[in-house]
């Protein structure tokens, strides 16, 4: 099973460009609807309900600035072609800081794993400092004969193992150059091989602020001044939005029956202003104040109360001295 699915949440009141409203429609398929800055549970629901109840909240406020929600939220769960039993599932050594043996000062240290077995004629590539496993999901095969003389499963969990005495991020530029990873998989795997596999079980979920990594990258532009998103929304000009949060979720679920994902990624814009920095000056009304209810028009004052005693806390039992 896969989903990926949008939608376009506008501020009630607000009027959305329809040429804007088309594209969102029609490029990404998003339900558009309205939306109060108060309604955050059918941001939250949408997302929810679209990772199968993997992902409960993404948004924990919205600003009260608020002018537009956008939402993308994505869902993957399948079974594996070589499926593992979980009676085969045994403690193992998982050593963190790289393979065995490879550290500096003598074996990396480990901890225990619950590692699984699967044996089948899985996808595998051997490069100079890493290895590579295909571990096909159910599903139909690309069309096209490939290396090895076998098809290319549509689905699949790739898995690039660093070999002794390399990381990660010694593999890591190997990897990222122009169509390298897809000429790995598609021209490269060999799929005539029986393969044992041992790999751990594992489940973890994530969640996080985006701005400040997208600014750490150099985009500014559409969190201040210099953003303009004057063809969205025809009630409000558009250099007076900025982008006030980037929200994301996401989990792994890594198991003997298969592999199931999914993450969601909200953006919302708001009036400048409007977002969560911290505030230039905090006011704690935490001594005897002076309230005053005016009708600033006609200049008549309905009430002046000096608030010296406040009501306690209904979580506090402690008695007013």
């Amino acid at each position: 099973m896969s989903r990926l699915v949008n939608a376009l949440f506008f501020r009630e009141g607000e009027v959305l460009s329809p040429e804007f409203e088309e594209a969102m429609k029609a490029s990404f398929g998003a339900d558009v609807s309205s939306l109060t800055p108060t309604e955050i549970e059918r941001v939250n629901g949408f997302v929810e309900k679209a990772t199968e109840g993997k992902i409960k909240k993404v948004l924990t406020e919205i600003s009260p600035l608020m002018k537009m929600i956008l939402v993308s939220a994505s869902y993957f769960k399948d079974g594996w072609k070589h499926p593992m039993k979980e009676r085969q599932t045994k403690p193992g050594d998982f050593f963190p800081a790289g393979s065995k043996g490879a550290g500096a000062n003598g074996p990396s240290s480990s901890y225990l794993v619950d590692m699984m077995k699967s044996v089948g004629q899985h996808g595998y590539f051997d490069a100079p400092t890493f290895e590579v496993v295909e571990m096909a999901l159910n599903g139909p095969y690309v069309s096209e004969k490939l290396s090895g003389h076998a098809l290319r499963p549509r689905y699949s969990a790739i898995l690039f193992l660093p070999k002794d005495h390399s990381s990660l991020l010694d593999i890591l530029p190997a990897l990222q150059g122009p169509g390298m990873l897809d000429e790995i998989v598609s021209q490269k795997m060999n799929r005539t091989q029986d393969i044992e596999v041992f790999v751990p079980k594992f489940n973890f979920t994530w969640d996080g602020d985006l701005i400040p990594v997208l600014k750490g990258m150099g985009l500014l532009a559409p969190f201040g001044d210099g953003s303009d998103f004057s063809k969205i929304l025809q009630t409000t000009p558009g250099g007076d939005i900025a982008i006030s949060q980037v929200r994301t979720s996401g989990f792994v679920e890594f198991n003997e029956e298969g592999i199931a994902g999914g993450g969601a990624a909200v953006v919302e814009m708001s009036l400048r202003g409007g977002g969560f920095e911290k505030p230039d000056r905090k006011i704690l009304f935490d001594h005897p104040f002076l309230l005053v209810l005016r009708d600033n028009e006609l200049g008549f004052t309905f009430l002046e109360v000096v608030v010296s005693r406040p009501n306690p806390s209904s979580q506090n039992s402690r008695s007013i001295r």
